[in-house]
């Protein structure tokens, strides 16, 4: 019983310290694939959010979710983000490789989303 109690307050001790990690806002966790994902849906209406920020190497994904619309073509700093019309249940990767301040503008809908680098 008493190495059991120990077992507990070691393992409650070690959820105590993750959560204050977390609670700092420090990104504390490197994950398995370096490649981290920030997830955005597009609609008719526009972006569900108007701007993210990750990390240099990092990948914004955006995920159609009309069925109203045509199709959507992104562009980012003036060229088309994909070659073809993103239809509902596509997505298209968006890779940063340097910091800075970008824009991916929905023609089809006129919506901007900023992303941050940092």
């Amino acid at each position: 019983m008493k190495r059991l109690f120990t077992i507990l307050l070691i393992l409650l001790v070690g959820c105590v310290q993750v959560k204050m990690e977390l609670d700092s806002g420090e990104r504390t966790v490197v994950p398995e694939n370096p490649k981290y994902i920030s997830e955005v849906w597009l609609t008719a209406e526009g972006f569900d959010i108007d701007q993210v920020t990750i990390i240099k190497g990092e990948v914004v994904v955006v995920h159609i979710r009309d069925q109203d619309v045509n199709g959507h073509y992104l562009a980012m700093n003036g060229h088309r983000i994909s070659d073809k019309q993103l239809m509902f249940g596509e997505e298209v990767e968006v890779g940063f490789d340097n910091e800075g301040t970008y824009k991916i503008i929905d023609e089809t809908s006129k919506a901007e989303l900023m992303v941050e680098v940092e």
